[in-house]
């Protein structure tokens, strides 16, 4: 997820009036990983607890750590409904990541598990036809993939989704004579590459020179780079106009925004929103 909030789903029998699962104390600092805290700090984030009340089957329930919760597919499922789109769609690719174990250059080996989860996902939307949020989780679930690498991969998709561009490819191999490579995003039509960078992926002097050999073996087969830093998600409007300024200028006139992939009352100016759709009043 992209947001800071911690979002957990929590399967707990309906007759009981009162829950006694106890929530930790969580301290989400500006960097490093969220920790567990036994008393408040600055950085400690209010819990707000969403309630949605559905009928689900043992085989939708698993135990994680003593605690029972929806199962992985249960819980991409009901996320792509309940959290902002960009959070849905890397919590709907991590699962089917988890669920179909792929990699790269091995589709067999998770192209019949992605179908059964993909026939989950399409058997349980047909059984809730009037769920609040049934258009986004529609789109959300539609666009999921087991190949993303990571949130900030399927933010930058969402993004180019919400732009009306069509779903790039994802992890697509090029090789020349003496290499090869996967792209995080790409449009081979057009010839452009997106790629999403954090500081970790640069660690040493040597990790930047190979990319640097890597995008100039990569360029010199005809593509266009561009690179996006996690920061840059913090203006989206400025990120989406970097993203249109590499496309052919008859491809950005005929766009039409895909709306059911942003919160409503919203724009790209508002940012990347946090907390579950739940907290929406209905119109």
């Amino acid at each position: 997820m992209m947001t800071q909030e911690p979002d957990v789903y929590l399967a707990v029998p309906s007759t009981p009036k009162r829950v006694g699962t106890p929530l930790p104390l969580i301290s989400v600092p500006p960097t490093g990983p969220p920790r567990s805290s036994a008393h408040e700090d600055f950085y400690c984030r209010q819990i707000m607890l969403w309630r949605r009340h559905l009928d689900l089957p043992e085989e939708d329930i698993t135990v994680v750590g003593g605690v029972p919760v929806t199962t992985v597919l249960r819980t991409a499922f009901d996320c792509a409904f309940d959290e902002p789109a960009h959070n849905a769609l890397a919590i709907a690719d991590a699962a089917l990541r988890l669920y179909c174990r792929s990699q790269p250059n091995d589709h067999r080996a998770y192209a019949d598990a992605e179908k059964r989860a993909r026939d989950t996902w399409q058997e349980w939307l047909q059984r809730s036809p009037h769920r609040r949020g049934i258009a986004q989780a529609r789109a959300v679930l539609e666009a999921a993939t087991p190949l993303a690498d990571s949130p900030g991969e399927s933010v930058m998709r969402w993004l180019t989704l919400v732009l009306g561009l069509a779903a790039p490819q994802v992890q697509y191999r090029v090789s020349d004579h003496a290499s090869m490579w996967w792209l995080d995003l790409c449009w081979p039509e057009h010839g452009i590459v997106i790629e999403v960078d954090g500081r970790v992926k640069y660690n040493t002097r040597e990790d930047a020179w190979q990319e640097k050999l890597r995008q100039d073996a990569i360029q010199a087969m005809g593509w266009r780079f561009i690179r996006v830093t996690y920061g840059e998600f913090r203006d989206l409007r400025a990120l989406a106009d970097k993203i249109l300024a590499a496309f052919p200028p008859g491809v950005v006139a005929s766009l039409r925004p895909n709306r059911v992939l942003l919160r409503p009352g919203t724009r790209l100016e508002s940012g990347l929103c946090e907390g579950s759709m739940l907290g929406l009043r209905r119109r």
